[in-house]
């Protein structure tokens, strides 16, 4: 009877062995590249910031607008598109008002959104750094303003289905930079 079970045992031990056990799937680690910091300035745009050299920026591709500026992050296929506004003369409630809409059509996937104010008022920057959490196209929004002539807004968007989860380390990575751009921002002119 030993022997039996012995001999049957082996054969199962065998037989478990001859079959490979696929492996899970799973999600490629992110490596998150240290920062270094550059200063964005030209002759011929009305504001200046610091932002991490991971980031390639530049206004927009077509060149048909500098109003246009992105944010290139292509080891994560991310962008943060951002658009410069010259208020016009009363044009400031009509500017808010279109860049709060924009955040809150996202109501419809986004689990919540939540609302930082950015008030520096010795470089007269003030806005709103929005995050919005769930399956949305852009996790991450922000619109700063001297409230008098400049509005400089942004959303991040990157090129994958959103996965909230796996997404997590490269969302708070740009959200980051972003903030330390909005933190550094300066109005020129």
């Amino acid at each position: 009877m030993r022997q039996c079970f012995s001999f049957l045992l082996f054969v199962l031990l065998a037989m478990g062995c001859s079959h490979p056990v696929p492996k899970p799937s799973a999600f490629y680690r992110i490596h998150l590249p240290e920062k270094k910091e550059i200063k964005f300035q030209t002759g011929f745009s009305p504001f200046s910031f610091v932002y991490n050299s991971v980031a390639r920026v530049d206004f927009d591709s077509t060149g048909k607008d500098v109003s246009w500026l992105v944010f290139d992050y292509p080891l994560f296929q991310a962008k943060v598109l951002c658009t410069y506004y010259a208020i016009p003369m009363g044009g400031f409630r009509k500017l808010a008002e279109e860049s709060h809409t924009f955040v809150y059509r996202h109501s419809v996937k986004a689990q919540s959104i939540g609302e930082n104010r950015i008030s520096l008022p010795e470089k007269r920057v003030y806005g709103l750094f929005y995050t919005l959490k769930g399956e949305v196209a852009t996790p991450v929004q922000f619109m700063v303003t001297d409230s008098v002539r400049h509005m400089f807004r942004g959303a991040l968007y990157i090129d994958c289905v959103p996965n909230p989860d796996s997404l997590k380390p490269v969302v708070s990575y740009i959200k980051a930079d972003m903030q330390r751009v909005l933190n550094s921002i300066k109005w020129e002119k």
